[in-house]
């Protein structure tokens, strides 16, 4: 399927700026944060952790709460773009 011309697609290398949402302004906001591109953003590491009460299974998450969870992936793919 081709992609619109409106919506390409988001790569490691797109800027902040490709990304929906993200205008010159809050480009400006991550930049003070020395996150320019995508792949920066994904390796961005946050200044501090919330830490709840311990981990839990992904199936006793519920769209309300926060929480954190710990899965093994059991299998990915490759998809070529």
């Amino acid at each position: 399927m081709p992609e619109a011309k409106d919506n390409p697609p988001i790569r490691l290398n797109s800027k902040m700026t490709d990304l929906p949402g993200v205008g010159k302004a809050r480009a400006r906001l991550f930049a003070r944060l020395d996150i320019h591109t995508v792949s920066h953003l994904l390796r961005h590491l946050p200044m501090r952790y919330e830490q709840q009460a311990g981990e839990g299974g992904i199936s006793e998450l519920t769209p309300e709460s926060i929480g954190t969870a710990r899965g093994t992936i059991q299998s990915a793919r490759w998809v070529a773009s």
